[in-house]
């Protein structure tokens, strides 16, 4: 299953009328006969951020930098059992590249909220159905992911998972108190076009790992 790049999971999740890409895409849009878009225009961007993961990694940060030069002098980088609870954030990797600013003005984008009540897969659900007549191409995506990773398809690991470099990242995080760690891994064990996901439970379901870092992650898991 090909992995996108921080940029379509960031095109996404970003209200129209704050990101610079997304004006980008309502005016082509709006220019174009039948009101669809340009499907080159949209894999040109996408190739431009490189068909990467990391939407599998978690930013973990701790209060102080003892446990993260704990981490980085393993070299397996093992987020052990007994680290967990000195944990002081868990964020997607995917959120924190979306919410960075962007444009030289450094323009904060305006990231769609999870509304009242409103569950990771409902989040999922309206983002497919955000793009279901200007986009269709990315709400079939999402739909065919979904169908992929069915709730029967979600292993949930109590003891973690093997830590995976999946991020390719340009930018930086706070190595001092921060880590990135595997929350969720894809795998693939016939060869066929049926996968697992595996959750890592002592990040995913972390009392700090907010219910919109967990949509974004499913987000990234069906794209």
């Amino acid at each position: 299953m090909n992995k996108p790049s921080h940029f379509l999971i960031a095109f996404t999740i970003i209200s129209f009328s704050s990101s610079l890409f997304a004006s980008d895409f309502m005016s082509r849009v709006k220019n174009s006969n039948k009101g669809m878009m340009n499907y080159s225009w949209f894999q040109d961007k996408v190739r431009a951020g490189d068909w990467s993961s990391g939407g599998g990694n978690a930013i973990v940060c701790f209060k102080n930098d003892t446990i993260p030069k704990l981490i980085q002098a393993d070299p397996t980088h093992w987020l052990k059992d007994e680290y967990i609870s000195k944990i002081k954030s868990v964020e997607a990797f995917d959120l924190y590249q979306a919410k960075l600013p962007r444009g030289i003005d450094s323009i904060k984008p305006d990231i769609i909220s999870l509304a009242k009540n409103e569950t990771p897969y409902d989040y999922v659900l309206k983002i497919k159905n955000r793009f279901q007549n200007t986009l269709p191409y990315i709400s079939s995506i999402i739909q065919n992911g979904q169908e992929k990773l069915s709730e029967e398809n979600i292993i949930i690991e109590p003891n973690g998972l093997l830590p995976i470099d999946d991020t390719q990242a340009v930018g930086q995080i706070d190595k001092e108190r921060c880590v990135l760690a595997t929350m969720a891994v894809q795998v693939n064990w016939t060869n066929s076009d049926e996968y697992q996901l595996h959750l890592d439970e002592r990040l995913f379901n972390h009392p700090t790992h907010s219910e919109l870092s967990k949509a974004i992650l499913l987000l990234h898991e069906y794209i």
